[in-house]
């Protein structure tokens, strides 16, 4: 169960997306949105500002011109989601240090049962190259689940759960069912038997695990294919999100090939929901 989800506000083409879907899940679960302003300043490696009672005060000590640049990007980010949680009729806080630097966000993240951003967002206030290197750094220093969202918000309602009996894939279905409602969705296992050690009962395991927790409408698929090569066969579900797994802290999904999660969020069209 959801309690508390750390929203990562990036003044990128994913901000509106990483707020409606902070905002959609946690109504479901009647958790807590908690926002961060990050920005990665040029020679700038603390915070800059504080958020009180909404407002944002900088620190007396700031040159003011680097205030002036940054002052309105700071408040329209505020602003953006203040406006569609309260649209949406979600309770939301912000993390009082105003400013940060996304170095500061793997600290911050442990503190919450799940992050909040874009597949490619870009932290960086002067730059914008949108890559998945801060989904990565995030992902490598964290141990708190990921949801990485598009660039446009969809309800999710379909789930995919790329499932193959390793630890990692376990790791990440567990974590799923903890966090997420599962009453409603629409949930397939996914599973590639074309490693020799795959044993098939496992996805039965897994479906009962899923049902213990409230899920009532599980599918279950089989493939031979490596799971790089089924990766079109995704798509056939149409799914609203797909749950994967991460290994060793690197981002490397266990029975996905690097490849494959690369190509996904290179795809930029559907959310993961990735386990650490």
């Amino acid at each position: 169960m959801l309690r508390r989800i750390l929203v990562l506000l990036d003044n990128s083409v994913y901000t509106d997306s990483v707020i409606y879907y902070s905002c959609f899940v946690a109504k479901q679960q009647n958790a807590e949105l908690r926002a961060g302003i990050f920005l990665d300043i040029p020679n700038i490696d603390a915070s800059i500002g504080r958020i009180s009672n909404d407002k944002i005060i900088w620190d007396p000590g700031t040159d003011k011109t680097l205030v002036k640049s940054v002052k309105n990007t700071a408040n329209h980010l505020k602003n953006k989601f203040i406006n569609i949680c309260n649209k949406m009729g979600v309770k939301y806080t912000f993390i009082e240090e105003c400013c940060m630097p996304s170095s500061r966000i793997a600290a911050k993240a442990n503190f919450y049962d799940l992050v909040v951003t874009g597949l490619k967002s870009e932290f960086r206030f002067d730059k914008k190259e949108y890559s998945s290197y801060f989904l990565k750094r995030i992902l490598n220093n964290s141990i708190t689940p990921v949801l990485a969202v598009p660039k446009f918000f969809k309800p999710i309602k379909n789930v995919l759960i790329a499932f193959d009996g390793s630890n990692s894939a376990s790791r990440a279905l567990q974590r799923f069912a903890h966090l997420a409602n599962l009453n409603g969705q629409n949930i397939k296992l996914f599973m590639s038997t074309s490693g020799g050690d795959v044993k098939e009962e496992y996805i039965y395991e897994a479906r009962d695990y899923l049902a213990a927790y409230g899920a009532k409408n599980i599918l279950l698929e089989w493939t031979v294919k490596p799971i790089h090569v089924a990766l079109k066969d995704f798509y056939n579900f149409s799914p609203d999100l797909i749950v994967i797994g991460l290994h060793s802290k690197k981002f490397i999904v266990d029975y996905f090939i690097g490849s494959v999660t690369e190509q996904l969020i290179e795809r930029d069209e559907i959310p993961l929901f990735i386990g650490i």
